[in-house]
């Protein structure tokens, strides 16, 4: 197995705990460093801070050590490197400013931190350091075997976890006769916090659960062995299921999709064998969280008063009988609200005098908390990662970040035309393949989501892929 060769190499510890600090940081909130107390949420917390600060200066300081400095300046990293430094103009906005003085002042952040319009500065602070360290982390390491493998077993810790945590959500959904929606399981049934801080999104999940779903499904085409193929069969089956019941639209149409593009690696003798099981895939799992969707409804039904449910679980109302969605005033139901958002993003990006280098970082959430009616109807964030781009970091910022996705394609564009990839099968190119359906996906999500313009899992997932695809890492044999 892939998890046996890495352990066979010894991989190093210190870059595994490097890689998954990284992964633990995210969602880190700086001030958590002022306050520890005996609690779980609290050390956890407090220890996600610490990274954040710990984390950059190590970075940095290994930078030094090394003298890779001229080398950086070859990489291609740089250009994403360059497209979030310039996002640091932040710093020269009047609420940071105003924040500055009191920045060893435990008692006076803690309190200016509850006010949003320094909350998001502080933020800002935290998750920008991230990314730009992360980027160097990649770049200082790039030729280092035991780093490449303990960054892609990061990732598979961090997909198992998403795993675990939506299969938990769903045991307490099939078990709770309140609970007539898996969308929102976790907020009716825990609250809106986990260990303190905001749970997982459906969306996310449902990226999270598509990506693993992808990777099985590479993998269950390589299997030989009947009683592994059983396993994986069943695996991808629950994973699938997972997504249609998260009610997420973008990993539902994102399935289909996927299998018609792991199609074309399917040996021509195979092709109807493989038709039929991708469209296993798809309707046993449809079908399936349909009918159970439809049964938790009516047997909610049968024992509440349609104008129990809004109290009850807050999630909707009852018309003909039936659960739907809330209906909210002025919105375009068909983006989520997305378009008044983007409509609005349009708006600050024209209106911004510093249109060449941007208002800086978070500045997307700090202009739409002004228009409070946007922010409490839609969200917080401009939920399009270009239209982010171009207000953080400006027309220069933006054309970095096209650039360096332009060097991927064109790397991409050498691995089919050149290297054939789509010829030479799944064993030897798994990793690249796995990268390249990551990647695509991103720059699809990045439509609707701010995505890898902000630190996250979708930038970690982001920079891992295209480091993958940049150094054209290969499997020479298959573990299983």
């Amino acid at each position: 197995m892939i998890l046996k060769k890495l352990i066979n190499k010894n991989l190093p510890i210190k870059y595994l705990i490097l890689s998954l600090s990284i992964w633990f940081s995210i969602g880190s909130r700086i001030t958590d460093i002022y306050v520890l107390s005996l609690s779980l949420a609290s050390f956890l917390n407090f220890a996600k801070a610490l990274i954040t600060i710990v984390f950059p200066i190590i970075i940095l300081l290994i930078l030094i050590f090394k003298k890779n400095f001229k080398n950086f300046f070859h990489s291609e990293y740089l250009l994403l490197f360059l497209f979030f430094l310039i996002q640091i103009s932040f710093v020269n906005n009047d609420n940071f400013k105003e924040l500055l003085p009191y920045i060893f002042d435990q008692a006076k952040i803690l309190s200016l931190s509850k006010d949003i319009k320094f909350g998001l500065e502080i933020n800002a602070i935290s998750v920008l350091m991230m990314a730009l360290s992360s980027i160097l982390f990649i770049e200082i390491y790039k030729k280092n075997q035991d780093v490449i493998f303990a960054l892609i077993i990061s990732l598979l810790i961090y997909l198992i976890i998403n795993l675990l945590y939506s299969l938990i959500l769903f045991n307490n959904f099939i078990f709770d006769n309140n609970l007539t929606s898996f969308y929102y399981t976790q907020q009716i049934k825990y609250g809106y916090l986990l260990l303190d801080n905001v749970p997982p999104r459906s969306t996310g999940l449902a990226r999270s659960l598509f990506i693993l779903t992808a990777i099985l499904s590479l993998i269950f085409i390589i299997l030989k062995k009947k009683y592994q193929k059983i396993i994986f069969f069943f695996l991808i089956l629950t994973v699938n299921t997972l997504i249609f019941m998260l009610s997420s639209r973008f990993g539902i149409w994102l399935l289909p999709f996927m299998y018609c593009f792991l199609f074309f690696f399917i040996e021509a003798k195979q092709k109807i064998k493989f038709l039929f099981i991708f469209s296993y895939f798809l309707l046993i799992p449809y079908f399936f969280s349909s009918s159970l969707y439809h049964y938790k409804v009516d047997e909610f039904l049968k024992n509440s008063q349609p104008h129990e449910i809004p109290e009850r679980v807050n999630i909707g109302k009852i018309k003909n009988n039936e659960l739907v969605d809330n209906e909210l005033v002025d919105i375009d139901k068909y983006s989520s609200g997305r378009i008044a958002i983007w409509k609005e993003g349009l708006k600050i990006f024209l209106a911004n005098k510093q249109i060449l280098t941007g208002l800086g970082h978070q500045s997307d959430r700090r202009y739409l908390h002004n228009n409070n009616k946007v922010n409490n109807f839609y969200g917080s964030n401009m939920s399009n990662g270009l239209l982010n781009a171009l207000i953080s970091s400006g027309l220069i910022g933006f054309t970095f970040l096209i650039l360096f996705n332009l060097f991927i394609l064109k790397k991409i564009y050498f691995l089919i035309k050149i290297e054939k990839i789509f010829k030479k099968g799944i064993v030897k190119n798994f990793y690249i393949i796995s990268s390249l359906i990551i990647f695509l996906i991103l720059n699809l999500r990045i439509l609707i989501e701010n995505s890898y313009t902000v630190f996250g899992v979708d930038f970690l997932l982001y920079l891992i892929s295209t480091f993958i695809l940049i150094n054209n890492i290969k499997f020479k044999k298959f573990y299983f």
